[in-house]
């Protein structure tokens, strides 16, 4: 939503605005109810109080020695006890005490959850593993044909890759091959 977050409670609609009124771009509900939000240069948690009204906390407050280049949230994921936040030139960790900043050499497109990992797909083609503290490239990029991968489905144990403008390939732990389909 360009100005906050929005709940709805069945009859009427809230609206939660972040710091200096900006869009959320992504949304993540842990089990507990903790609602994580993602934003240009801001991200953070909102929480019930025992009026049961949502409080905003920022994590950027948190986070030390980072500095911040048009860092937009997309993605949010949760493994492992640790919340990610993705944009697109960098990530950040949240592991509920601190909040730590890393920005690769390629930045992460996006971050994919398929078959129990996550995965990156890299700005400009390439498609990582994230053990959750680094990308180790299982797909080049030229095997993609330097296209983007934009989401990630699993089949049969297997991952299919779907990209910008190339079509879908599939992906076996070892390799990608293009899968071709009628709509190609």
């Amino acid at each position: 939503n360009n100005r906050g977050l929005l709940q709805f409670d069945g009859i009427r609609w809230k609206l939660y605005p972040l710091p200096n009124n900006i869009a959320v771009r992504s949304v993540y509900i842990t089990a507990a109810n903790r609602i994580y939000v993602g934003s240009f240069e801001e991200f953070g948690y909102f929480e019930a109080n025992k009026e049961n009204v949502l409080v905003y906390t920022s994590l950027k407050e948190s986070l030390k020695n980072f500095a911040f280049h048009d860092d937009e949230i997309w993605t949010i994921h949760e493994k492992s006890g640790k919340i990610y936040f993705q944009s697109f030139g960098s990530y950040f960790v949240y592991d509920g005490k601190e909040v730590k900043g890393f920005r690769p050499d390629r930045g992460p497109l996006y971050f994919h959850e398929a078959n129990k990992n996550m995965y990156a797909s890299l700005l400009g083609g390439g498609f990582c593993l994230f053990d959750g503290s680094g990308l180790k490239e299982v797909v080049s990029g030229a095997a993609l044909n330097q296209d983007d991968v934009v989401a990630v489905l699993p089949y049969d144990n297997k991952l299919l890759l779907l990209t910008d403008a190339n079509g879908i390939f599939m992906y076996d732990g070892f390799k990608a091959v293009s899968w071709k389909t009628e709509a190609d």
